[in-house]
């Protein structure tokens, strides 16, 4: 058996004519807000751009679909498909000059999309650069020369 270790003497409390101070009250901070609607979450804990944009396809009013496609991009800036959804929003409420940026970040994304390029086009067209709209029409041409659209565009 081995022998215990003498108890060391506890060091007498310092004598003050103040009465102790109250403990701090720890903060709490408040819990996040949850989402306003039903977002997918994938493995590491972020919701899911995809989910949002498909979430916004099936959405029944543009007001809606814009806050899904804004939610989409705010997790990834470079999601073209919510830019393009989101240029369209814009399109039909007759703001080609916010539907423009978000245009010509889906065509510097996917360089190859000619539906990109004629959407860009009928922005153009519509913020009254008619030049710019018919250059971007006969861009959508180049990549693909059975584009419709972008035929009746040019009046072809």
């Amino acid at each position: 058996r081995t022998p215990e270790a003498p108890p060391t003497p506890e060091a007498p409390e310092p004598r003050t004519s103040e009465a102790p101070a109250p403990p701090t009250p720890a903060v709490v901070e408040p819990a996040p807000e949850p989402p306003t609607s039903a977002v997918t979450v994938d493995g590491a804990g972020g919701a899911d751009a995809p989910a949002l944009i498909r979430q916004a396809a099936d959405a029944r009013d543009d007001a809606t679909r814009e806050r899904l496609y804004r939610q989409a991009l705010a997790l990834d800036p470079r999601e073209h498909h919510a830019m393009v959804g989101l240029a369209e929003i814009h399109l039909r409420r007759h703001e080609p000059a916010l539907a423009i940026p978000l245009l010509e970040a889906a065509v510097r994304r996917r360089r190859g999309r000619a539906e990109f390029r004629v959407l860009l086009g009928d922005a153009r067209r519509d913020s009254g650069d008619t030049a710019g709209a018919a250059t971007a029409w006969r861009e959508a041409l180049e990549l693909d020369p059975d584009n419709r659209q972008a035929h009746e565009r040019l009046g072809q």
